[in-house]
């Protein structure tokens, strides 16, 4: 996926994990906002710590 997403948010229902957290990956490595929802509140701050991480 090559589109950009810069100055937009997403929100990524399940995000967690699979194609959630895939898409939340792609979103904000093209410059967008990913606001993840989901059950497992561990898991969302995980999903979180680990996306920050990979845009820095």
């Amino acid at each position: 996926m090559s589109e950009s997403f810069e100055g937009r948010k997403v929100v990524v229902v399940d995000g967690s994990n699979g194609i959630g957290l895939a898409t939340a990956h792609q979103v904000v490595a093209g410059g967008g906002t990913a606001v993840i929802t989901g059950r497992d509140q561990d898991a969302i701050v995980d999903v979180d710590g680990g996306i920050m991480a990979g845009r820095n």
